[in-house]
């Protein structure tokens, strides 16, 4: 099993026309597609704006990981503090997990879910996280990953 995956996560700020979304139907089912004014036009739940993030099953005592939590359809952030907090079934099916960074290349062939192993995988730098109150929240890692044609992207 590749101890890296790609996952889109919710992100502040405004969708752009094309951009991937998070849009939420009638019946609670989720999908994401590229963002269209139709779906604020036609009212219903606003879609969320999401990135692409390179996510780890290796969760670690002193990690903060995310867990999807069904029940509200949101993602709560923890410390895992004991070997109590970490639930091998979540992390197989990956409700359970450590955001490692965001990818940084928009090429096509990089989709939610792809599996990497650690040398395919480059740091290309760092910045820091912001929130909407514009405090500083932490570091975020930015990762270019190898291509098909074996070049990093």
């Amino acid at each position: 099993m590749k101890k890296y995956y790609t996952k889109y996560l919710p992100v502040e700020g405004e969708i752009k026309v094309g951009e991937i979304c998070l849009v939420t139907d009638d019946d609670g089912s989720t999908a994401f597609l590229p963002f269209k004014q139709v779906y604020v036009d036609e009212g219903g739940i606003l879609p969320k704006k999401v990135e692409l993030f390179l996510c780890s099953r290796d969760i670690q005592i002193g990690d903060h990981a995310m867990e999807f939590l069904s029940s509200t359809g949101e993602y709560d952030t923890f410390q895992i503090d004991t070997e109590n907090d970490i639930f091998d079934d979540m992390i197989a099916d990956k409700r359970q997990f450590k955001v490692i960074g965001k990818i940084t290349t928009t090429d096509e062939w990089v989709k939610e879910g792809n599996e990497y192993y650690e040398d395919e995988l480059m740091a290309q730098g760092f910045g820091f996280n912001w929130d909407k109150d514009g405090d500083r929240t932490g570091f975020i890692y930015k990762f270019k990953v190898k291509g098909p044609c074996g070049h990093f992207h």
